[in-house]
């Protein structure tokens, strides 16, 4: 269960896969890989900023057009 409410495991079991087939659903051994959590922060971090630089570049360039410009 997530903070939000949102139940993960559950809404990806497909019908007809489950304990009975073979699979056991457990929840991602996190604390097993802790450089891979902190590879995926420091790339999180890194590319939201590349992205929050492009989007600034974008709006200053003004490409968008006012919906009452049209004739």
């Amino acid at each position: 269960m997530l903070d939000n409410g949102q139940q993960f495991l559950t809404q990806y079991v497909f019908p007809g896969i489950g304990p009975a087939n073979g699979v056991v659903r457990m929840t991602y051994p996190a604390a097993k890989y802790a450089k891979l959590q902190h590879l995926q922060k420091q790339l999180a971090r890194d590319v939201m900023r590349s992205g929050q630089r492009e989007l600034e570049i974008l709006l200053e360039a003004k490409p968008l057009v006012s919906d009452d410009d049209w004739d």
